[in-house]
């Protein structure tokens, strides 16, 4: 390796190491710079519904108002699996007695897998399905790694994990009972620098404290441990509230969102499956509609800054000149044909 440049050491690798650990992949995140994943996930992680992620933004409509907020569910969930390993390996150093690499494997592969059942517009479409993302995400975890390991990351994806230690590696990654888990940490820290705010906590810092403790009633939770973690555990729970208050409740991006949720119903009602599209195309999709039509232009006259990647696809009946009004933004006048 001492023979790489350093451009090329960023770009995706395999790293032998010694003893017993298994060979690893690297990448680069914007979040956790270098980040290292177990070889064994690079096929799973190739295959197409975990690659379609990169096409499915992790806010939905977010980005037409907050430009900056145009990053993908894949590579949230590959910052998931980063913290949930982290942390797995901090219980694992804690706990040998009770925890296992089999535990680790299966913690990070639900962690990698456990948005892959979402649909356009992420959680916009969960609005016109009545199946939860979670479900869909451990049916393809099951097809994609038929294993004892599969079976069990797929366990924690529904839910079924809801006793014993293993409990804790569920809770890693879904935490229903408190709101703390490594899949929040992650999109809170990831939906704020897409916005320009820096996370008030570190969230690889908060992998590295998780401990899994046991009640007087024998029943195992997830905690963290040192009072400067308990401070970041407060500042994780103010900084989700704060994009919620300022980001996903934003007055134009609900409206966005209830627009192509109505969109998305009608063509659900004609027939459309639309769990394993991808955002444009079932904007494309939308514009082609004879009814969903009317939600789609709606869309586009809402984008606040004017780029939204749609335009030349009605420009068939609508010409759109662009006119500077400001440095900062591209508006647009609509000149019927």
């Amino acid at each position: 390796m001492g023979s790489l440049t350093q451009s090329a050491q960023i770009c995706v690798s395999i790293f032998f190491l010694p003893k017993q650990m298994p060979p690893l992949v690297a990448f680069f995140d914007r979040l956790y710079g270098r980040v290292r994943l177990p070889v064994s996930l690079e096929r799973p992680a190739a295959s197409a519904p975990f690659q379609r992620l990169r096409f499915v933004r992790q806010t939905g409509r977010t980005h037409l108002v907050f430009p900056g907020s145009s990053h993908s569910r894949l590579e949230h969930s590959l910052g998931v699996a980063h913290l949930v390993r982290n942390a797995c390996f901090s219980l694992l150093r804690q706990r040998p007695d009770v925890f296992s690499p089999g535990d680790v494997e299966a913690a990070t592969l639900a962690a990698l897998f456990h948005d892959v059942g979402h649909g356009p517009f992420s959680h916009v479409y969960d609005h016109v399905t009545d199946v939860p993302h979670e479900h869909r995400s451990a049916r393809a975890l099951r097809a994609l790694v038929p294993s004892e390991t599969g079976d069990l990351a797929a366990d924690m994806l529904e839910g079924k994990v809801g006793t014993g230690p293993r409990k804790v590696l569920r809770q890693l990654v879904s935490n229903g009972e408190f709101g703390l888990d490594f899949d929040r940490v992650d999109y809170v820290a990831r939906d704020l620098a897409s916005v320009g705010v820096r996370a008030p906590f570190s969230p690889e810092a908060l992998a590295s404290s998780v401990r899994a403790a046991q009640g007087d009633d024998g029943e195992w939770t997830l905690s963290v441990e040192g009072e400067k973690q308990v401070g970041a555990v407060e500042a994780f729970f103010r900084a989700r509230r704060f994009l919620y208050d300022t980001v996903y409740r934003d007055p134009t991006v609900c409206r966005l969102n209830r627009l192509t949720v109505d969109g998305l119903r009608l063509l659900v009602d004609d027939g459309y499956r639309l769990e394993d599209w991808v955002d444009d195309t079932v904007d494309n999709l939308m514009l082609r509609h004879p009814e969903a039509r009317h939600y789609a232009e709606k869309v586009v006259k809402l984008d606040t800054w004017g780029v939204h990647e749609l335009r030349p696809a009605i420009r068939s009946r609508v010409v759109r000149l662009p006119v500077q009004r400001s440095p900062l933004s591209l508006r647009y006048v609509d000149v019927e044909e």
